[in-house]
């Protein structure tokens, strides 16, 4: 396992496939879920003879440090593990891709570091995320334990049995806080007309996220907005051939 520093916190990262020749896709997944999913679920498979692809685990996921507390978790300290990343590996600029939470995170790193952007990957986001604690699915199914946790992701998608233990075993105290505080965090609404990377967009037609990410391409110049018939937010994450496929066509 590979680790870069950012302050206390230790940020767990891998290079899953390509060579130093290749320029640098760096990845960031949603919430509550691993690096090694971009591997499970097809993704690397697809991308690793274009790029040189490299995947975080921001803080609270995976095996990257994981505090307790709210105030660790706000959009800029999130966007600083991948940045710390980047650093630790010596990739000054590379073509970040996030989604659901990840695209939130990336668009945090956009506003305070366009510089480190060769381009964006931005797909299934809300620019603000409504959480009340008394009726909050997320923060209910962390309370029960790791096990409805999976339960919950077997419901909404084809979780491959490694994705699946994954999610058994996730930290829920540590989710729980990064929920509660996502639920405080500004809207990023105003971040995309700042945006000067080219940028790919993406979104699943049952997405919940889908006008605001298909709104979101006419505040950025040079981006583009694609779309997956009839799949949900979750459903589009299994659907890795379709997006790399547009990755490529777009930055390799």
């Amino acid at each position: 396992m590979a680790f870069a520093s950012n302050g206390a916190l230790r940020i767990h990262h891998e290079v899953l496939g390509g060579d130093e020749r290749l320029p640098p896709l760096v990845l960031v997944f949603g919430f509550g879920m691993s690096l090694w999913d971009w591997v499970d679920l097809g993704y690397v498979a697809r991308l690793e003879g274009a790029f040189r692809v490299i995947a975080v685990e921001p803080r609270g996921h995976g095996e990257s440090g994981a505090p307790n507390h709210a105030e660790d978790y706000d959009p800029k300290r999130m966007a600083s593990d991948v940045t710390a990343v980047m650093d630790h590996m010596g990739v000054e600029k590379a073509v970040v891709w996030g989604y659901s939470l990840g695209a939130k995170i990336v668009l945090a790193l956009a506003s305070r570091h366009p510089d480190r952007l060769a381009g964006l990957v931005l797909g299934g986001f809300e620019f603000a995320s409504e959480v009340r604690r008394e009726d909050d699915l997320v923060l209910a199914t962390l309370r029960k334990g790791g096990e409805a946790w999976r339960a919950l992701w077997g419901q909404v998608m084809a979780t491959p049995p490694a994705m699946a233990a994954r999610l058994a075993q996730v930290n829920t105290e540590a989710l729980s806080a990064l929920r509660e505080a996502e639920g405080q965090w500004e809207s990023l609404a105003g971040i995309p007309a700042t945006l000067t990377a080219p940028c790919l967009l993406y979104a699943g037609e049952r997405c919940f996220g889908r006008e605001v990410v298909k709104e979101a391409v006419t505040s950025i110049a040079g981006s583009r907005y694609v779309e997956r018939a009839g799949l949900s937010h979750f459903e589009v994450i299994s659907d890795a051939a379709w997006i790399c496929d547009e990755v490529k066509r777009s930055f390799a």
